[in-house]
């Protein structure tokens, strides 16, 4: 698959969206071309959470558009999910490609903090990783709306798209946030037998692994699941 691939079935998805009578959603791409600039021993990593944020409940995105880089640094300053997406994002590229086995907390603590954070370096790591939802449109409620994403992918048209884009993507390693995420995933994969909160489970030679959700995982869980990814990668 290929850039080109994800466009296509952006499309396609634009197009449902349209024929659905849905007016206001995002649909996901990488924020950065430097994604596609894979080497072979790098890993594209990807980060899925259930929905979309919105400070306005409900009125957060305006016509159908991609989650781009604006609207997701915006959001980082707002909400406690992306921060903490982004600081294990930076410090799973730590372990993998650096060698850094001596994460501690307050390097995570640090990483998520407006005030403190390397920002920079941390931003621009993200450009080689992906960011998406479950869900395209924003919640009327603060609260994520998990039976309205749940009943979503009782629709098969979203559950094959969101294989098609796992695939278009070329994800390596697969990081769901959430016990109703978790769920949904095995539903989109009946074979995948993914455990909440347990062990990596390469399938399809993709590695994916199910963590508390983002807005509630402590540091010392983040720093396990960094671990427990670069171990799964390792692994003979």
């Amino acid at each position: 698959m290929s850039k080109e691939s994800l466009t296509k079935l952006n499309e396609a998805l634009i197009k449902h969206f349209k024929e659905t009578g849905i007016k206001n959603a995002y649909y996901y791409e990488p924020v950065s071309d430097i994604y596609w600039n894979k080497t072979t021993t790098s890993k594209r990593v990807a980060f899925c959470n259930l929905e979309p944020y919105s400070k306005q409940n409900g009125d957060g995105v305006n016509g159908i558009v991609p989650l781009d880089k604006n609207t997701l640094y915006d959001s980082w300053f707002y909400t406690k999910t992306p921060s903490k997406i982004f600081a294990m994002n930076y410090y799973l590229s730590q372990a993998l490609y650096e060698g850094n086995y001596d994460i501690c907390e307050e390097d995570i603590r640090q990483a998520v903090s407006k005030n403190n954070r390397n920002e920079n370096a941390i931003w621009e790591d993200f450009n080689n990783s992906l960011y998406f939802n479950f869900r395209y449109t924003c919640s009327k409620t603060v609260n994520a709306d998990n039976a309205y994403i749940v009943n979503l992918y009782n629709d098969p048209f979203y559950c094959q798209h969101y294989r098609d884009f796992v695939n278009a993507a070329e994800i390596d390693i697969l990081v769901v946030g959430g016990e109703v995420g978790c769920n949904l995933l095995n539903k989109i994969y009946p074979d995948l037998h993914l455990t909440y909160k347990g062990s990596p489970e390469k399938y399809n030679d993709r590695i994916s692994v199910s963590m508390e959700h983002p807005s509630r995982i402590g540091y010392a869980e983040m720093i396990a699941v960094i671990y427990g990814i670069v171990d799964a990668v390792y692994k003979k």
